[in-house]
């Protein structure tokens, strides 16, 4: 059973929790709604360290007439839902994981279809930044590298492949008694 002096002491923990409460909210309001700063009132960043490697990505394919209908990337490689997917197809913290993805959607997909990217990610300054407006197909060839070797042939033998080894084209010599 409670004593009766439990009251007395439940109203400063009662007004504690009440101040405190009021002090959190007050904090954004003041700065949301006021438009002004204190150094009193509690101020909420949403990206300040954590939020800042994680983007919202929407990928679309657009048809020759402009018109865009929106991707599920998630069946489209094989997965129920967005709980059944691997982290990574989850979790994009960039975007250049985002157009990786987008690769791999645009070989699931039949023909030559044009994929786009829209993407944004958390930035530094607490907030959304912009990364990625559609501005490019993700499923278009890309042209070769100026520069870049290219692919042997695999019907080609390598210049290697046939020459004799340095052990069969030294004679042997049989040591005798």
């Amino acid at each position: 059973m409670a004593s009766p002096a439990a009251p007395a002491r439940l109203w400063p923990r009662a007004l504690a929790f009440a101040l405190l409460a009021g002090w959190m909210v007050w904090g954004p309001v003041w700065k949301q709604l006021l438009r002004r700063r204190s150094p009193a009132a509690f101020e909420w960043q949403m990206f300040s360290r954590l939020g800042k490697n994680v983007c919202s990505v929407r990928y679309v394919r657009r048809a020759p007439g402009g018109a865009e209908e929106t991707l599920d990337r998630f069946a489209l490689l094989g997965h129920a839902d967005r709980a059944a997917a691997p982290l990574d197809v989850r979790r994009l913290k960039s975007v250049d994981d985002a157009a990786a993805l987008g690769a791999k959607l645009c070989r699931k997909l039949e023909g030559r279809p044009d994929v786009r990217l829209y993407a944004r990610c958390g930035g530094g300054d607490g907030g959304w930044r912009e990364a990625a407006a559609g501005e490019t197909n993700l499923c278009a060839r890309r042209p070769k590298r100026e520069g870049a070797a290219p692919k042997p042939d695999e019907a080609t033998p390598r210049p290697d492949e046939g020459a004799p080894k340095p052990d069969d084209a030294a004679p042997k010599h049989e040591e005798g008694p």
